[in-house]
């Protein structure tokens, strides 16, 4: 529903300007790791949201795209504007709920080349929490963890 909300007031702003939606291309990032069953869906959503012209675009990918012209802090007495032509990097994703790592190599006209696929798991951060709260239960007790839980559970947003 916020989509098509977004969308309509998007084609309101284009049609000021004697576009359409048409005209927009909405990008939706995906965790690398997905299945297609689960690309597909997203898909499904977006069509049924009302939206058309939707690519789907891997995390990793996506994160490279946003940061290939951003200052590139290497070192206290060596940096460079953007990240040079020709440079090669491993680009680490550590989200949520996977992590997802690709390697890239800037190429002339600032586009990527995928030197190894994506690869990834589910390793992010929802895992690392839940690895350390069977730890903790294992070293002081259930009991121990949920007198913890009580006391220092994290209000969120």
């Amino acid at each position: 529903m916020f989509c098509g909300i977004l969308e309509e007031d998007l084609c309101n702003m284009l049609a000021k300007e004697g576009l359409s939606s048409k005209h927009i291309l909405w990008m939706k990032s995906i965790p690398a790791i997905w299945p297609d069953s689960a690309r597909q869906l997203v898909r499904d959503a977006a069509k049924n949201a009302g939206l058309e012209n939707v690519r789907l675009v891997l995390e990793p990918e996506a994160g490279a795209l946003f940061a290939i012209d951003k200052p590139l802090n290497l070192r206290e007495d060596k940096s460079t504007e953007k990240i040079p032509i020709g440079h090669k990097y491993i680009l680490a994703d550590l989200g949520g709920g996977t992590i997802d790592i690709c390697v890239h190599e800037i190429l002339e006209g600032r586009r990527l080349c995928e030197l190894h696929r994506t690869t990834g798991a589910y390793a992010g951060g929802s895992r690392v929490n839940q690895e350390f709260d069977t730890f903790f239960v294992r070293l002081f007790g259930a009991h121990s963890f949920d007198d913890f839980r009580k006391k220092f559970t994290y209000s969120g947003i």
